[in-house]
């Protein structure tokens, strides 16, 4: 025989939000509705209706000096905010090359620059002539300034930048990927240069003999490279290594593939514009991915 024990009010209360919870809990679980990604992706773009190419900010990679809060050598996006370890570096995918001749208004001044040349212009001679002069100390100074056109023309303080531009695909350590660009310049071409090579020099054997393939079929890791002259002056360049080929080195190999071919063929037809700055300040207050401090 079973018996039963009469229960208290507050017990018997207890016993009816229980019973509730028990329900609402049942009915939450029977009208959850599953997410898929495919559902997204068929959303996409949504909400960015009047977004358009001025509208946006193609982040720049660059090392930093010391003079912010990123530890000098260390790896930024000054779109982002975030920092890389230096000496582990940024992977990246090359999606297209540009050279530039810049002309920036003299040196201290912040803001967009003063001119953007092209191959063709210099081809062409659009390019206004330069000179090499020496600094206060006499000695030799590489910058290329603008000739003046008499004593009172002040675009004879400006200068002009041989720079090279790379516009690559970053993966990120969480398995994602953004857009970015490298710029290269002064003791900074030769690398450029040198990545360049490194790229034409793949071959791949193809089902109708040897090919070059296109730059994004493979993987570089970019680390800093810290370099030093007579004078104890440090900087840093890029070190360019070759990872391999984009198949083996890559999660979503082909997503990675067709994505970095589409973002090519959008700056080949002029339909990505560069932002360039003066003063492409490091951010501040985060810390480095893979490093200790940011300091």
């Amino acid at each position: 025989m079973n018996y039963s024990v009469p229960l208290s009010g507050n017990a018997q209360q207890l016993k009816k939000e229980n019973e509730m919870s028990k329900n609402v809990q049942e009915k939450n679980e029977t009208n959850v509705i599953p997410f898929d990604v495919s559902d997204m992706e068929a959303d996409s773009g949504m909400g960015l209706g009047q977004v358009k190419q001025e509208d946006l900010a193609l982040p720049f990679l660059k090392i930093a000096d010391g003079k912010g809060d990123v530890k000098s050598g260390d790896i930024f996006n000054n779109v982002t905010g975030e920092i890389y370890s230096g000496s582990e570096g940024i992977r990246v995918v090359p999606c297209y090359y540009q050279k530039r001749y810049i002309e920036w208004a003299p040196r201290g001044s912040k803001g967009a620059p003063v001119n953007i040349f092209s191959p063709e212009d210099k081809a062409a001679g659009n390019i206004p002539a330069t000179e090499r002069r020496l600094k206060s100390d006499g000695t030799a100074d590489y910058t290329d300034w603008v000739v003046a056109q008499g004593p009172d023309d002040e675009r004879g303080l400006n200068y002009i930048e041989d720079t090279a531009q790379h516009y690559v695909l970053i993966l990120t350590p969480e398995g994602g990927m953004e857009p970015g660009l490298i710029t290269m310049h002064k003791t900074g071409l030769k690398r450029s240069k040198a990545w360049n090579s490194m790229m034409r020099s793949r071959i791949v054997n193809g089902k109708n003999g040897p090919f070059m393939p296109p730059s994004f079929a493979f993987v570089y890791l970019l680390t800093s490279d810290k370099q030093h002259n007579s004078k104890d002056e440090t900087w840093h360049l890029w070190k360019i290594t070759l990872e391999g080929d984009i198949s083996e080195n890559c999660e979503d190999a082909g997503i990675v593939y067709n994505f970095a071919k589409s973002f090519a063929s959008s700056i080949g037809a002029g339909e990505v514009t560069v932002k360039h700055e003066s003063d492409v300040t490091p951010p501040k207050g985060d810390t480095a991915k893979g490093a200790d401090s940011p300091f």
